[in-house]
């Protein structure tokens, strides 16, 4: 489950990376200005950089068990990658088990 909680977080925010570029693009005189680009783009990259680093101990993630080692890891990861999922939660592809 949780190798397709990254997969759906990924994805998700890969559409609206694309949504928000193509928003700006056609904004006109309503466009963003240099600096909210720039916060969009950095917020962005630090929800894709919680799940690069959720990936590798994806399988690991119990939630609700101990927080050792790699399940520790996983498992506050996968807490990070489940809240950023829930912005989505009214895509097809989201599960319900996902929500905590």
């Amino acid at each position: 489950m949780s190798r397709e909680l990254a997969a759906f977080t990924r994805a998700r925010l890969e559409e609206q990376h694309f949504d928000t570029i193509r928003g700006y693009l056609t904004a006109g005189e309503d466009a963003p200005t240099n600096e909210e680009r720039e916060n969009a783009a950095k917020n962005l990259l630090a929800a894709l950089a919680i799940v690069d680093l959720y990936e590798p101990v994806a399988d690991y993630d119990n939630p609700g068990e101990s927080y050792e080692h790699a399940t520790g890891r996983a498992c506050g990861l996968g807490e990070a990658v489940r809240r950023i999922a829930a912005d989505h939660d009214h895509h097809s592809d989201y599960r319900p088990e996902w929500r905590r």
